[in-house]
């Protein structure tokens, strides 16, 4: 089961692949952590609750899943930096 102790940014479950999460998964651990739809993860919307819920879902992408910095930044259309992407490439 997922665990947020110590707050958001806590981690959860280490290898998270291996025990049976994905990148879906995680996508909607963290909307129902935030009360929001998984749209709103990959808006560019600069709001205080998408930002935070966007962090989450990169930090446990990232730090279980083993995903890259590139890759998210590709699936929601961010730069490395953290700043909105060119998407008409």
């Amino acid at each position: 089961s997922w665990r947020l102790g110590g707050g958001k940014k806590a981690a959860v479950k280490r290898s998270g692949q291996s025990q049976g999460y994905d990148l879906k998964s995680v996508e909607q651990r963290v909307c129902e952590i935030y009360d929001i739809e998984p749209e709103d993860i990959y808006s560019k919307s600069r709001e205080k609750i998408r930002v935070e819920a966007r962090s989450l879902f990169c930090y446990w992408a990232v730090r279980e899943l083993g995903y890259g910095l590139s890759e998210l930044g590709r699936r929601l259309s961010m730069s490395h930096c953290g700043k909105p992407g060119r998407t008409d490439s």
